[in-house]
């Protein structure tokens, strides 16, 4: 029922990672047609309440499990799709099934209520669901990750390999490619002893949708 509820949500704009702010009337789930997704959140036990100051809640994720399933079950909504489905294109990334997991991706991306007929949707909307998709795997992920020579978009860690995400929005991949070279975003990685993965992922500016993506191992 949660899932099929937050497929008609917009629940990639909830922000829960940051925290979710709610009055008392937020919570009431017997009125059908005022349902939100912060009170199924909350009645499903993945929100809990963090702090309370005049009439004011701050709810919060329990923790690093509750995060993690939270984040499947908000990837699966976006895509139409179930859990398991975002867990097994997680696994896709991991595995560096790179044809698989960017077919997922665009069928991802392609779910999104960015339509064209908006004026602007910024590269953070798309970077947004890319964290979303890489925390459902327990991987540790930063975003506009600070470094000397700028700031890479997307930088996830995980046991079996360092992932490097640079995205562009009406640019190509090659684009996206040269500057994760020329910046280097993958220097303070090296000494990891993992594998590193580059990834460039290109959107179109009309469409909103993923249009080309590839990956590429450093020697």
């Amino acid at each position: 029922m949660l899932m099929n509820f937050l497929k008609r949500e917009d629940v990639a704009g909830l922000g829960w990672e940051d925290g979710v702010e709610a009055v008392e009337e937020e919570f009431d789930v017997a009125e059908l047609d005022a349902l939100t997704a912060k009170a199924m959140f909350y009645q499903s036990g993945y929100l809990t309440i963090k702090d309370y100051d005049a009439g004011l809640f701050t709810l919060g994720v329990p923790d690093e499990e509750v995060r993690r399933d939270l984040a499947k079950l908000t990837v699966g909504a976006m895509a139409e799709e179930s859990m398991q489905w975002a867990a097994s294109l997680g696994a896709k990334l991991l595995a560096a099934d790179w044809p698989k997991f960017f077919v997922g991706l665009k069928s991802l991306y392609a779910h999104l209520p960015y339509g064209p007929t908006e004026e602007s949707v910024q590269e953070f909307s798309f970077e947004r669901v890319l964290y979303t998709l890489l925390a459902s795997q327990g991987v540790e992920v930063v975003s506009e990750d600070r470094q000397s020579d700028g700031r890479a978009d997307i930088v996830a860690k995980h046991k079996k390999g360092i992932y490097v995400f640079e995205l562009k929005v009406g640019e190509p991949v090659d684009a996206a490619f040269a500057q994760l070279r020329e910046k280097g975003y993958a220097d303070p990685y090296r000494a990891s002893g993992k594998p590193i993965w580059l990834i460039g992922l290109s959107f179109d500016r009309e469409t909103r949708k993923l249009v080309d993506c590839a990956a590429e191992r450093l020697g």
